[in-house]
């Protein structure tokens, strides 16, 4: 017995489908055999708890497509509910807008105002000013440094609110002229530093989406990205749009989202966070994943049945490019698409790290006009 079951294995490479607690493993091994799969644990030794890790699912590879199938299925009967209230979509009221009063800057508002207008929402401003010069201190006078100093945090909080008040009237003033006249714009000025200001403002007052305007600059590649908005979407618990200098808002039409999948359970969590945004307006959907894993249509067919299911009435394509360079994948695909946002999950690290890192960013962002949207996973 023992040697026809060595023979077996080198006749039919076995594959690993999935890693799971010891209960859902022997559950789904379950479900396989009774689909006439074989199916084999490994790591059966950890201890055999529920809440034990760490047991491999392994079939034989010519089952792997029929395996796939029934290990996705079973992760959506048994997460039923917990999806099905996920993908309830729910109105946005709220956008936050970071400013520094720059061109950028500008440009972000003009894409805020335009997705307010078509969801009812208001807009917050929010400028975040820090004061990083101290006066020399002169010791024969001990309280010249706080008076000095004191002196100048008024004289820039005086100049933020100044600032403030006028960029908001022309943002006020440029709503209006579009016919956004029911658009209602907020401001905030605050002082400390900007990114920990923006997420501690977000915390509280809880935007469904963050819109940042970032600028170009070849002449230092480590800051293209730019250090705050680069902590936003790392750490923000909101979706975050980021408008790259070279962007320009046509107004609120058609609109062509590729949403980037690394094939995670936080797929269908992000895909609801992106519906919430998008739900009224006119978009056509790509799902796009990029690998040269010959099981990777099994994945992908299961997020085009997600999207079949839960969001009928949208246009979407599903579709895996094979690819081995990331970048020139997505390039090619965004060309050829005429891609309007591109869209992605914060949740695997090594994908959305690719973004981050100044050779790609500059390439995908600042160097073309082409939105970011980054949904962080819970």
């Amino acid at each position: 017995k023992a040697v026809h079951f060595y023979t077996q294995l080198m006749a039919n490479k076995v594959v690993t489908i999935a890693t799971l607690t010891y209960s859902r493993a022997e559950l789904l091994k379950a479900q396989l055999e009774a689909s006439g799969i074989e199916c084999f644990l490994s790591n059966i030794h950890v201890i055999r708890t529920a809440i034990g890790t760490g047991i491999k699912v392994k079939v034989n590879e010519s089952d792997v497509d029929a395996a796939l199938q029934i290990v996705l299925s079973l992760d959506e009967e048994y997460g039923k509910d917990q999806l099905e209230k996920q993908d309830i979509v729910e109105d946005i009221s709220k956008i936050l807008v970071p400013v520094d009063f720059s061109a950028y800057s500008h440009n972000a508002c003009l894409f805020a105002i335009g997705i307010a207008n078509r969801l009812n929402a208001e807009i917050t401003l929010l400028h975040s000013y820090y004061f990083d010069s101290l006066p020399i201190v002169n010791f024969a006078e001990p309280y010249s440094y706080q008076i000095n100093a004191s002196q100048s945090i008024t004289e820039l909080k005086d100049r933020a609110e100044k600032e403030m008040e006028n960029f908001s009237k022309k943002i006020n003033e440029e709503a209006k002229s579009k016919g956004y006249e029911n658009i209602e714009i907020n401001v905030y000025v605050t002082h400390g530093t900007p990114e920990e200001d923006i997420l501690q403002f977000s915390n509280e007052y809880k935007p469904g989406v963050i819109i940042l305007g970032t600028k170009s600059s070849d002449k230092n590649v480590k800051s293209l990205f730019g250090n705050v908005t680069a902590t936003i979407i790392e750490e923000a618990k909101v979706p975050v749009l980021v408008i790259p200098e070279k962007s320009h808002f046509s107004g609120v039409n058609k609109t062509n989202i590729l949403y980037a999948t690394d094939f995670d359970k936080s797929d269908f969590m992000a895909i609801r966070k992106l519906m919430t945004l998008i739900y009224l307006f006119d978009v056509k959907i790509y799902c796009v994943h990029i690998g040269n894993n010959k099981w990777d249509s099994v994945y992908i067919n299961n997020i085009k049945d997600h999207f079949a299911k839960y969001y009928t009435g949208y246009e979407f394509e599903c579709t895996v490019i094979h690819a081995d360079n990331t970048l020139a994948g997505l390039q090619q695909f965004i060309r050829a698409k005429n891609i309007d946002i591109i869209s992605m999950t914060t949740h695997k690290r090594n994908f959305v790290t690719k973004f981050l890192e100044p050779s790609f960013t500059k390439k995908m962002l600042f160097h073309s006009s082409t939105p970011l949207l980054v949904f962080h996973a819970d």
